[in-house]
């Protein structure tokens, strides 16, 4: 959307299987949520600490994240920001350790695009809330 319009929302998307990211990307961006991409946690990091977003989408099971160090690291550069994990292989820990940190929904792969939506919206206008009351 670069016709200064609004958006949705401006996503991270993190995720090493391209398939998945793009695949991804191009579904969210068809429902109005702007969208960039990164392969792997550094990546991602390197996004977050150029540029706002809104919310970070982001795989469990990829390089640089194995034990949720993303996570942990994303919310130290933008506290608040809700954060979607998606996996394709849930498990206890991961999904323990997923709610010890705060994040925003734990969800299996391939995630429905509409249960998705449905908990961006509402984070993102709560985040969105939070740093205008911050600035």
């Amino acid at each position: 959307m670069t016709d200064g319009a609004p958006t949705r929302g401006r996503l991270l998307i993190a995720d090493d299987d391209g398939t998945i990211r793009t695949g991804l990307t191009a579904l969210l961006r068809r429902h109005g949520y702007e969208c960039d991409s990164a392969a792997n946690a550094a990546e991602a990091l390197a996004s977050l600490r150029a540029a706002p977003f809104d919310a970070l989408i982001s795989d469990i099971h990829m390089p640089g994240n194995t034990g949720l160090e993303l996570v942990e690291s994303a919310a130290q550069i933008a506290a608040g920001m809700p954060i979607l994990l998606l996996t394709g292989r849930p498990s206890v820990e991961s999904a323990a350790r997923s709610v010890r940190l705060a994040v925003t929904a734990y969800l299996t792969k391939p995630p429905n695009l509409t249960e998705m939506m449905a908990i961006l919206d509402p984070a993102i206008a709560d985040y969105r809330a939070l740093r205008a009351m911050e600035a």
